[in-house]
């Protein structure tokens, strides 16, 4: 086996590191990210990589903090509704490019400062809206859990899993789901993204606006 090539001390850092972490987690799933493998990928010995970073758990927390890093902050202006589904769409958009992360992230406490400061702009925005207190939480949890529940959905389903349902039933024993046979597979996971992130603002809306209901 060829000897791994070292890198001179200095020349790598813990950001290099950390970007070679989510690297090999993206390619392999968090499963993959092992300290061996991490320090091989960095051209460290296993106890050079421990001059980067403390432990492995602190590795997982940085590598969520790199990639939450990557979500915009939303826009200024505009309505309330219009900057709370860009900053949502934001950390949609980062979880599919990242699932390995995303799924770490959900099977772990990560308080890291990026997922604070995601925090901040949604409580932000929801307090500007007039939702107050513990609406304005729950309004964010359930923005949330959606986003992060259909990126889980969404990562190992190619569409042709509705197909399937088809062939496990008759057309008389489930006559609703075969009405919708010729939709089934042709779902856009951006189209329904935006008809469910909608109808849930629309939701948080009315509550907004009858907070006693």
């Amino acid at each position: 086996m060829a000897a791994v090539k070292r890198h001179v001390r200095g020349r790598i850092d813990r950001d290099h590191v950390v970007e070679r972490a989510v690297a090999i987690a993206d390619r392999g799933g968090i499963e993959a990210l092992t300290m061996r493998r991490l320090a091989e990928a960095c051209g460290l010995s296993p106890m050079g990589l421990y001059r980067h970073i403390r432990d492995r758990s602190d590795l997982l927390d940085l590598i969520v903090q790199r990639v939450l890093l990557d979500i915009p902050a939303p826009p200024s202006r505009g309505s309330w509704q219009t900057r709370t589904r860009r900053l949502f769409e934001g950390m949609r958009t980062v979880s599919l490019a990242h699932p390995g992360v995303v799924a770490l992230g959900v099977a772990r406490a990560t308080p890291v400062p990026a997922m604070a400061r995601f925090t901040d702009h949604a409580l932000g925005i929801m307090s500007q809206a007039g939702f107050a207190g513990d609406q304005a939480m729950m309004a964010y949890d359930a923005m949330l859990m959606f986003t992060i529940g259909s990126v889980l959905w969404q990562i190992p389903r190619s569409g042709a899993e509705r197909e399937g349902l088809l062939r496990s039933a008759t057309p008389s024993e489930m006559p609703h789901l075969f009405e919708h046979a010729t939709v089934l597979g042709r779902r856009d996971p951006d189209a329904y993204f935006s008809y469910g992130f909608v109808a849930l603002l629309t939701g948080l809306d009315e509550q907004r606006r009858s907070p006693t209901r």
